[in-house]
């Protein structure tokens, strides 16, 4: 879920009151909307510590990765970070520079968000024309997963055996403390490259709860 502007200004000042800090992931991409602002940016008492990679935006290759940290906090991870690794190569950093002076990224994170919504609503077409409304799919306003099954499946059998089949999935109730929680499908979509392929995921799927 996304955070309403007040409910981010609580959260921020809860931080704050207990001297705790939060870790905030970079959220990427978004279809339905502009990207939101992030909480950094509303950080006026340095509590929040964020997190990103470029593996989605360039390639997973690069390994690399960044932390934008309060300040008081920089000589405490530079530390860290001499003990735990030896640091970025400098080549890879000044490629990074280079990249974002001439705003190559901007230009990529756009294009890679249309690509994602058209094969996110690939996929979400796919499943709804073999399953009907015994499906329903989340389209998130970002991120790169849709999940849900209306029907009470047992999802971590259907993940269990649609992985054996060579579909890398996640079954939802693996994740809230709350054993009540509603079944699903955590189902990546950004190789979802023809209709054509969706529905050959689609049809597995339904292979797979057939037998459940």
């Amino acid at each position: 879920m996304t955070l309403s502007l007040a409910r981010r200004l609580e959260l921020l000042d809860w931080a704050n009151e207990q001297k705790l800090w939060i870790i905030e992931d970079d959220g990427e991409y978004r279809y339905s909307s502009r990207p939101l602002p992030a909480l950094k940016s509303l950080d006026l008492q340095d509590r929040v510590i964020y997190a990103g990679t470029l593996s989605k935006v360039i390639l997973p290759a690069l390994r690399l990765a960044y932390l934008v940290i309060p300040e008081s906090q920089v000589s405490e991870v530079e530390g860290i970070c001499q003990i735990f690794q030896n640091g970025c190569p400098w080549s890879t950093q000044a490629l990074l520079e280079t990249l974002l002076l001439k705003v190559i990224l901007h230009t990529t994170f756009e294009e890679d968000a249309y690509l994602y919504k058209h094969r996110r609503g690939l996929l979400g077409q796919a499943l709804y024309d073999i399953f009907g409304d015994k499906v329903h799919v989340d389209l998130q306003a970002g991120r790169m997963h849709l999940v849900r099954l209306n029907k009470h499946y047992d999802d971590q059998y259907l993940a269990k055996h649609l992985n054996e089949n060579g579909l890398a999935v996640q079954a939802l109730s693996n994740w809230p403390e709350d054993s009540d929680c509603v079944h699903g499908l955590v189902m990546s979509f950004t190789n979802i490259h023809s209709m054509e392929y969706a529905n050959s995921i689609a049809q597995r799927l339904k292979q797979v709860i057939t037998l459940s």
